[in-house]
């Protein structure tokens, strides 16, 4: 028998939000909590006011391949071997750059976050960008770029974004750079971009999971000794228009196997 009935909705069940910490550590660190004992994880997030829209001018995608260079060793353990510990202790370490910060990552068992975190501060603290290494992840963003050219969606969202913005805007340009910036792009960049940004009063760190506000305050500040101290480097942010006028840009492609639309306009500024 078919029938059209909708099923009841069942009882509610409350629900209360852990209670956050929110606070500034000694060094400049801004922490924040959130216990949740429901399993014995937690997940330990480091975000750093360190994203694209810090690269310097004609050096676009400095800060992805920063935080990608993050991975390939410290002064203790090269890449392979500072994935292997990572792994030993049942977790991997997670990195990336958006427009506005860099974001580091790692989920570990709550019994192993102490080693976990501090094997966490020690890689983003004292970084080696490895020259060939370095080199070989140019060689990858450089690769997708070439593919991202035959691809009608990825092309009209970074075309979209030239057209929109005006020339003098890092949001012209690709977020990971374009072929002409990422191939100019030396070790000294990376390490120079470090420096001026991974500081600790541009860091928030945010511990979720099976811990206690203090435990993870003892935790990060003894694991983050070493991290570098004062503000990052401020950036001059541009966000206007190319033009107040109307306009329509066509990007010819005739090989393309669709055809795809963008609409749009600069929105209202944003607010720190």
């Amino acid at each position: 028998m078919v029938t059209s009935l909708r099923p009841k909705a069942g009882p509610t069940h409350d629900y209360r939000f852990p209670q956050f910490r929110d606070e500034v550590l000694p060094n400049g660190i801004r922490l924040i909590t959130a216990p949740v004992a429901k399993l014995p994880l937690v997940t330990v997030s480091v975000l750093i006011d360190a994203g694209s829209t810090n690269d310097p001018m004609g050096k676009e995608g400095t800060a992805a391949l920063t935080a990608a260079g993050m991975l390939e060793g410290t002064s203790d353990y090269d890449g392979a071997k500072l994935a292997e510990e990572f792994e030993q202790l049942g977790t991997s370490f997670e990195t990336g750059a958006d427009w506005d910060s860099t974001y580091l990552k790692i989920t570990v068992l709550s019994s192993r976050l102490r080693e976990a975190a501090k094997l966490l501060g020690d890689a983003i603290s004292q970084p080696v960008f490895p020259e060939r290494e370095i080199e070989r992840l140019k060689a990858e963003r450089l690769a997708e770029i070439l593919q991202l050219e035959t691809e009608p969606r990825g092309l009209a969202d970074e075309k979209f974004s030239e057209f929109l913005y005006a020339d003098n805007s890092r949001y012209s340009k690709p977020d990971e750079g374009n072929a002409e910036s990422v191939g100019s792009l030396t070790r000294a960049d990376v390490e120079e971009f470090y420096r001026s940004n991974y500081k600790s009063k541009a860091t928030t760190v945010i511990v979720a999971g099976d811990i206690s506000s203090d435990d993870a305050r003892a935790v990060i500040t003894d694991a983050f000794r070493a991290w570098p101290s004062g503000a990052a480097r401020e950036q001059r942010l541009v966000a206007a228009a190319r033009t107040d006028t109307k306009r329509v840009h066509i990007v010819n492609k005739p090989d393309a196997p669709q055809s795809e639309l963008r609409v749009g306009h600069v929105g209202l500024p944003r607010r720190h």
